[in-house]
């Protein structure tokens, strides 16, 4: 497991009084022992059988190097994660998310950098339309990603997903 310590940080939104630190989680055992699903319950109801997807698919590969999940922890708790698929195949963004009350301070741009990190080619993220508004400008102006195309009905019947990708 890497561990990356970030500068201490503080916001009138959430106070927290420990130094941030950076986890790379690449074991089962890592992402159950810090409650990775539990801290990805906000947005699970944003893809159709995102647990069967989480349990099956991604924490199954994790061992393999081919899934990585890059954790932000205030003291022993997940304020952020991202869930990445890197194979030779693909190099994706699984799931990128900052728990609401630590918006704002800058840790989910240091997540992505530490993510674009361990990238090789072009890495691919996609967002669903309920998430878009507070990603876009993130992706786009920030982090120099290109919208490819978007895509109706591709996870859900009622949203469009938004497929974006950037060089490495």
């Amino acid at each position: 497991m890497n561990t990356m310590n970030s500068h201490h940080t503080q916001n009138a939104k959430t106070s927290f009084s420990h130094e941030l630190s950076f986890k790379c989680l690449t074991t089962r055992k890592e992402f159950f022992q810090y409650k990775v699903v539990d801290f990805l319950i906000p947005v699970s109801h944003l893809y159709p059988n995102f647990h069967a997807w989480l349990y099956f698919t991604f924490v199954r590969q994790m061992n393999n190097d081919s899934r990585k999940v890059l954790v932000v922890l205030d003291g022993n708790n997940v304020i952020a994660a991202t869930l990445l698929k890197i194979t030779e195949e693909e190099e994706k963004i699984c799931t990128f998310f900052v728990d609401q009350n630590f918006r704002g301070q800058g840790i989910g741009t240091e997540l992505m950098e530490k993510s674009l990190e361990l990238f090789s080619d072009k890495v691919h993220i996609s967002v669903c339309s309920q998430r878009l508004n507070e990603l876009n400008d993130f992706l786009v102006q920030k982090h120099l990603f290109c919208l490819d195309r978007d895509v109706s009905g591709y996870y859900r019947p009622d949203s469009v997903e938004y497929f974006f990708s950037k060089k490495v």
